[in-house]
């Protein structure tokens, strides 16, 4: 407790301490945006009081300076600086955005390895209307997950009320590749449609005014921590929602689509509504492109480039294109968690497109039963819980290979795994029954 208060004592010591040191302003000055400039020296703190209130901040500096252990607290929240790896700026390093639950008119912010000029960035974006947010349709987790329809989402025209519009045309693209991001922001603002216009103000921004210089946002959708999706990139009648060309994979946007979840996943999992929502998306999407959840193409697709998963994370698409050391320094996008979870995400969407299709082909006589596995990952063997017997049993790979067919007579059923490959497998059960097909698949790990 002693070393507690003592470390607390020093924090607001230091804070007080630099408080009288304000930035100095540059640019212009406006109620929407301000810009100041200021000379740190490494691992002090500040405290800065500012005319104009403001939403969202980022930073601008030198590409030599070091983020590590720079941070910034305002009101409860401590947020960490960020490099921003969607940003094509050689000759100076843009953090991530920074959006705050309201607007705040001041920052306490420690250097870490920061040491000279730094730009800060204030933005003051208007908020919503709280009846126009009423219309909001918001997206509830569907029940029926056999079928690969479009999902809910809340269109530019609902969230970017107020905003100027995209001034150019979009462009039209096929898309091959799926690509995940997070928006390395906080996960605990639950004000959606505020950080989804913010980050529309930032990309759409100038450089010179710490943005992105983007003709619109630069993700085609984006999911909150509630299962709410937004339509990011605006198709303005050009094409489908879907094939807008996108700004979001380190300059090679062709081909693919930019979906990104809201918060920042490098030692937290999304929520459960976001991963459901996610879940609808990619699955209506490669359903409708026939897009093969565990098959790779070359990226760029014209060239090609080194091949590159179907469905991948952002940090995947960049650099060189796979998970070595090097990539992964390139960027943490889309954080570990969600990293680390892309083959269950893989996994998920391809018996998600396999139930959508036998749907559409076994006609109105099928049913699905309920399958229960154990262990999952097999060790050697794993157990089926069968609602009825007799029924055949076979298990695939995911590319429909055959490699097991089992008559099973008992409704718990022992099956041999341990001259399978490790990888992802599929079960399928098929039972006849007054003429009826049942038939049902499940993901395997041996």
């Amino acid at each position: 407790m002693k070393i507690l208060i003592t470390l607390s004592i020093i924090a607001s010591l230091a804070f007080q301490l630099y408080g009288q040191q304000q930035p100095k302003a540059f640019g212009k000055i406006s109620p929407a945006y301000s810009g100041y400039g200021f000379t740190l020296e490494p691992q002090t703190s500040y405290s800065w009081k500012f005319a104009q209130s403001f939403t969202s901040v980022s930073f601008t500096l030198s590409p030599s300076q070091d983020l590590k252990g720079a941070f910034l607290i305002s009101e409860k929240d401590t947020f960490f600086l960020s490099t921003d790896s969607h940003s094509s700026q050689d000759t100076v390093l843009l953090t991530n955005l920074i959006v705050f639950n309201k607007a705040v008119d001041n920052l306490k912010f420690h250097s870490g390895n920061i040491e000279g000029a730094i730009k800060i960035h204030l933005h003051k974006v208007a908020t919503l209307d709280p009846v126009k947010k009423k219309d909001q349709k918001r997206l509830n987790a569907r029940e029926d997950i056999d079928n690969c329809s479009a999902p809910t989402t809340i269109p530019p025209s609902i969230w970017r009320e107020g905003l100027t519009p995209p001034p150019l045309l979009p462009e039209k693209t096929d898309v091959k590749h799926i690509i995940i991001h997070h928006s390395a922001g906080s996960n605990n603002n639950t004000n959606y449609v505020e950080v989804v216009r913010n980050i529309y103000v930032f990309h759409t921004s100038p450089v010179s005014m710490g943005g992105r210089g983007y003709n619109d946002i630069g993700y085609n959708f984006l999911i909150a921590a509630d299962g709410t999706i937004f339509q990011g990139r605006d198709d303005q009648g050009l094409a489908e929602k879907d094939n807008i060309l996108g700004a979001h994979m380190c300059a090679k946007n062709r081909n693919t689509i930019g979906i990104c979840l809201l918060g920042t996943f490098i030692d937290v999992m999304p929520t459960q509504a976001t991963f459901n929502s996610l879940y609808d998306l990619v699955s209506w999407k490669a359903h409708k492109e026939n897009i093969d959840p565990f098959g790779k193409l070359g990226h760029p697709f014209e060239k090609p480039g080194r091949p590159l998963q179907n469905i991948a994370g952002h940090r995947q698409g960049c650099g060189v294109n796979d998970t070595s050391a090097a990539n992964q320094s390139y960027t943490e996008c889309p954080g570990d968690s969600v990293a680390y979870f892309l083959p269950a995400i893989r996994a998920e969407v391809f018996r998600r497109i396999n139930l959508c299709t036998l749907n559409g082909t076994l006609g109105e006589n099928h049913k699905h039963l309920s399958l229960t596995t154990y262990p999952n990952p097999s060790v050697g063997h794993f157990t089926l819980e069968l609602q009825t017997v007799p029924a055949t049993i076979k298990i695939l790979d995911v590319h429909g290979r055959l490699y097991q067919t089992i008559t099973s007579e008992s409704i718990s059923t022992k099956v041999q795994t341990k001259d399978l490959s490790p990888g992802i497998y599929i079960i399928e059960v098929i039972q006849s029954e007054m003429g009826s097909v049942f038939l049902i698949q499940s993901v395997m790990d041996n």
